[in-house]
């Protein structure tokens, strides 16, 4: 009977490294395929422009990835004042940074 058991266990434990072998190579295929969509198509940039509680243009920066836009929203949001941000997609290609 424990013999049974032991194959039982084995059996198992071969089918979970198996399902998780499958798990990690979907997971690479899928990164692989996002960074290769990105470096063909290119990710959407976008142009920021913070301004504070009069409406006064504080800073711009123009043709920034999402990455940054969340950066910027995080650091205006923990400053006392009242700062605002406007973020409008890029239509075209430009060089700036």
């Amino acid at each position: 009977m424990m013999s049974g058991i032991k194959v039982a266990t084995n059996i198992g434990k071969a089918v979970g490294a198996i399902g998780y072998g499958i798990n990690q190579t979907l997971n690479l295929s899928g990164k692989v395929y996002r960074a290769s969509k990105r470096a063909i198509i290119g990710e959407p940039k976008y142009n920021v422009t913070i301004f504070d509680e009069n409406g006064t243009v504080q800073k711009e920066h123009n043709n920034v990835s999402l990455m940054k836009v969340s950066e910027l929203l995080t650091s205006i949001a923990h400053i006392d004042n009242d700062f605002g941000m406007t973020v409008k997609v890029v239509k075209g290609e430009s060089n700036d940074s």
